[in-house]
């Protein structure tokens, strides 16, 4: 079971970013922030409380997410290139535990233009993630759905409850 997965250590965030892609695997966000100009506009509190199931964090004003959105829109441009998860980490400054690859299922997007899909990995799976352009609610959406996209259509608010995936 994912929730008795052992963590150790000093960690502000498990659960949904915990296994990072492989672009990932070597960005360093606490250097990033100890930086140039980012070091000044984001603090870090010594602990971290409560929360949703799954994301634990305190929106303390010194401590947002939508800080490091408003430096990402302003010139001179992007400071990041991967999409939302970096400012997580940047936000995190790399408290952020890992578990064991198996409890999250990533990539499931495939690529809509190529119309590809994927299967899960053998074994538990605790969290789906479809990454990349291939969102399910798309595919649903458009009646082009991958086999595991049945998995989002009780979830998608704009749809029938059910949807017979056409692959």
């Amino acid at each position: 079971m994912l929730w008795a997965a052992r963590l150790s250590g000093f960690f502000s965030a498990a659960m949904l970013m915990v296994v990072l892609s492989p672009s990932l695997q070597s960005f360093p966000p606490a250097e990033a922030i100890r930086s140039s100009q980012f070091d000044s506009h984001v603090r870090f509190p010594g602990q971290i409380a409560g929360g949703a199931r799954g994301l634990p964090f305190r929106r303390a004003p010194s401590f947002r997410i939508e800080r490091w959105m408003e430096i990402q829109k302003s010139p001179p441009g992007r400071i990041y290139e991967l999409g939302s998860l970096p400012p997580f980490l940047l936000v995190f400054a790399g408290h952020v535990a890992a578990i064991e690859h198996r409890w999250n299922q990533h990539g499931l997007g495939g690529d809509n233009i190529l119309g590809s899909c994927r299967d899960l990995h053998p074994g538990p799976v605790s969290l789906l993630h479809w990454s990349g352009s291939g969102k399910p609610w798309a595919r649903l959406g458009g009646g082009r759905p991958c086999p595991l996209d049945a998995l989002w259509a009780p979830f998608d608010l704009y749809g029938p409850a059910a949807v017979e995936p056409s692959r």
